[in-house]
């Protein structure tokens, strides 16, 4: 998930999950890897006027295109500079 210069609630949950400003909240101009599992939907909410939210399958386009996903400790070793 993406949002653009204002931030957004957003839901997970089975079923059909409506969204409230009581939900969790990604700030403005974040990108987030968030879970949804077979069956789930994600509810937004844009956080106040004129913004933009995207959402994408990124775990299908990472698969199509058949790049390898780094491991947690490779991750870390990459942001230490040690990689």
């Amino acid at each position: 998930m993406a949002t653009g210069t204002q931030p957004a609630y957003f839901k997970v949950a089975d079923g059909t999950p409506t969204c409230t400003t009581s939900d969790l909240v990604l700030g403005s101009n974040v990108v987030d890897y968030i879970t949804v599992t077979p069956g789930q939907k994600c509810a937004v909410l844009q956080g106040g006027t004129a913004g933009t939210i995207a959402i994408t399958d990124e775990l299908m386009a990472v698969a199509r295109k058949k790049v390898s996903i780094p491991t947690l400790e490779e991750r870390v070793e990459c942001l230490l500079g040690r990689a």
